[in-house]
C-alpha cells in the first residue's frame, strides 16, 4: 500500500467515526422527544444531553483498552477495532424503537450505545495520530497529528451539514416519525469501506522493533506517572478553546445573543472548514519550523487576544462576531497543529498508543466537556458576556507553563524512534 493510500485509510476511518459520536448532539431535538417524552421540555433536553454527555465519560476507559490493544497486539488490529465497534453501535441508534413502543427500555439501550460510541471513539484520535506518525517519519510528525484533528473536524462537519440536508429535506414531523434514523444508517456507508481500508493496514515499524512482554497499562504508569498527569493538563490548552469554539459559540450565539439560528449554525459550519482546512497547514508549518516554537504562539496569542476576542463576540454585531470567530480559530489552529506531536514526542513505542489514547481522551473528558458550562456559569454569576475570556486566558497560560518540559522531551522522542527504526532494520536484516 502507497504511503497516500495509507493516509487516506487512516484518515477516512477517523472521519466516519466522528461523524457517528456526534450526529446525535445534531438529532439531540427529536431523539429527546422519543426516547424521554416529558411536560417538561427542559428536563426532556437535560436527560438526552446526558445520555450525549456519557458517551464523554467512556473515553479515557476507551482510550486505556485501545491503548492497551494498539501497544500489545498492534496498531491495526485497534484502529481496525474501533472502526467496526462504533458502525455496529451508530447503526443500532438508527434501528432503536422509541419510548412509546417498548416504555423505559428504550432509553436505556440508547444509553447502552451512546456508551459504546464514546468506547470505541476513543480509540481513534490519539491512535491515528500515533499509527500515521510512526508511518511517515520523525520529520512529519505534527503533519501527520494534524492531518488526524483535521479529519476529525471534517467528520463534525459532515455530520452537520448531513442533519441540515435532513431538516431542509423533511418537514418537522417526519423528521420525528421515521427521518430522524437515516444519519444513523448511513453510518454503515462510511463504515464498512472504512474497515476494509483498514483491513489492508500494514503494521508500523516501531510496534515490530518493540522488544520484551509487558502490559502496556501498567508500565505506562509504573514508569511515568508524573509525565501522565502534566501531559493531560498540558492537553488543557487545546480541549478549552475547542470546546469553546465548536461547542460553546455557537449555544452563545443563540441563546445568550439571540441571533438567528440560522446564521448561528451557518458560522458553525464555515467554522469547521476552516479547522478541517487550516490544522493540517499548521501541522506541516510546525514540522518546518518547529513544534514548539507554533505550540508557544499559540499559547501567546490566546493570552493576548483572549479579552479582545470575546469582546468581539459579546458586541452581537455579525461582522464583529465573524471577525471574533476568525480571531479565536487562529490561536486554535496554532495549538492543534503541533498538538499530537508533542505528546507522541514524550513516550517510546511500547506504551505510544496507550500513553496519547488515554491522555488525550481524559483531557477532553475532563476539561473539554466541563468548558461550556463552566463558560456559561461565569456569565451567569459576574452577569458580564465576556466573562469567558478567562477560560481562553487560563489555557494560555497552561499551554506555556508546560512548554518547558515537554520541550525537554524532543530529543528523547528523536533518539527512541530512530533506535525503533535501526531495531527494526537490524531484525529485517537477520531475518532475512
Amino acid at each position: 500500500m502507497t504511503q497516500k493510500k495509507l493516509i487516506a485509510s487512516v484518515l477516512v476511518g477517523n472521519t466516519m467515526e466522528f461523524y457517528d459520536f456526534i450526529v446525535f448532539a445534531f438529532m439531540s431535538k427529536h431523539i429527546s422527544a422519543l426516547f424521554f417524552p416529558n411536560a417538561d421540555l427542559m428536563l426532556s433536553y437535560i436527560s438526552t444531553f446526558g445520555v450525549f454527555a456519557s458517551g464523554y465519560l467512556m473515553r479515557p476507559i476507551g482510550g486505556l483498552f485501545f491503548g492497551y490493544v494498539g501497544d500489545k497486539y498492534g496498531r491495526k488490529i485497534s484502529l481496525s477495532y474501533s472502526v467496526l465497534i462504533i458502525t455496529i453501535a451508530t447503526f443500532m441508534i438508527g434501528l432503536l424503537p422509541t419510548y412509546n413502543e417498548v416504555g423505559v427500555i428504550a432509553p436505556l439501550l440508547l444509553t447502552l450505545c451512546r456508551l459504546v460510541q464514546g468506547f470505541s471513539v476513543s480509540g481513534e484520535e490519539g491512535g491515528a495520530a500515533v499509527y500515521l506518525a510512526e508511518m511517515v517519519g520523525a520529520n512529519k510528525i505534527a503533519y501527520a497529528g494534524s492531518l488526524v484533528l483535521g479529519s476529525a473536524y471534517f467528520g463534525v462537519l459532515l455530520g452537520s451539514v448531513t442533519c441540515l440536508i435532513l431538516s431542509l429535506t423533511f418537514t418537522s414531523e417526519q423528521v420525528s416519525a421515521f427521518a430522524w434514523r437515516l444519519p444513523f444508517f448511513l453510518s454503515i456507508l462510511l463504515g464498512i469501506p472504512s474497515l476494509l481500508m483498514r483491513r489492508n493496514l500494514v503494521e508500523t515499524q516501531d510496534f515490530k522493533a518493540k522488544s520484551g512482554f509487558s502490559n502496556p497499562i501498567v508500565e505506562l504508569f509504573k514508569t511515568s506517572p508524573m509525565a501522565v498527569i502534566l501531559d493531560t493538563i498540558m492537553v488543557a490548552s487545546l480541549a478549552i478553546p475547542i470546546y469553546l469554539f465548536t461547542i460553546f459559540i455557537p449555544s452563545y450565539l443563540t441563546s445568550a445573543l439571540s441571533m438567528d439560528t440560522t446564521v448561528s449554525q451557518s458560522i458553525s459550519v464555515v467554522s469547521l472548514i476552516f479547522l478541517s482546512f487550516g490544522v493540517p497547514l499548521l501541522g506541516k508549518m510546525a514540522d518546518n519550523y518547529g513544534k514548539f516554537k507554533i505550540y508557544c504562539m499559540g499559547c501567546v496569542y490566546n493570552i493576548v487576544l483572549s479579552y479582545p476576542i470575546f469582546y468581539l463576540i459579546s458586541t452581537a454585531n455579525y461582522t464583529a462576531v465573524c471577525f471574533g470567530i476568525l480571531l479565536l480559530g487562529i490561536g486554535l489552529l496554532f495549538i492543534a497543529g503541533p498538538m499530537f506531536a508533542i505528546l507522541i514526542a514524550n513516550y517510546n513505542s511500547r506504551v505510544r498508543y496507550t500513553a496519547v489514547s488515554f491522555i488525550f481522551n481524559t483531557s477532553m473528558s475532563i476539561f473539554g466537556s466541563l468548558t461550556p458550562l463552566l463558560a456559561f456559569y461565569l456569565i451567569s454569576q459576574s452577569k458580564n458576556m465576556l466573562s469567558p475570556w478567562i477560560l481562553l486566558f487560563i489555557s494560555g497560560i497552561v499551554g506555556l507553563a508546560f512548554l518547558r518540559r515537554s520541550s525537554t522531551q524532543e530529543k528523547s522522542y528523536k533518539l527512541v524512534h530512530n533506535n525503533d527504526q535501526n531495531i527494526s532494520r537490524t531484525n529485517t536484516a537477520t531475518s532475512s
